[in-house]
């Protein structure tokens, strides 16, 4: 089964953190960081889950959270 994700809407703030928000779904893991870390989140049965990422103002990972 494929996964999907799909960033909806993105902001920037005053010190320079990106927040990108979305949904993701289809039961398989998604690593939301993009570097050689990783984290993992997997939906939650079949409906979508949604996401909210911070990627740090100098352009590291900083955290996801799903639900």
């Amino acid at each position: 089964m494929a996964r999907w994700l799909e960033s909806e809407a993105s902001t920037l703030d005053r010190t320079g953190n990106i927040f990108l928000a979305g949904c993701f779904g289809n039961e398989v893991p998604v690593d939301f960081d993009p570097g050689e870390g990783e984290d993992l989140h997997t939906s939650t049965g079949p409906q979508p889950n949604v996401f909210v990422t911070k990627i740090n103002a100098d352009e590291s990972y900083g955290w996801t959270r799903s639900f």
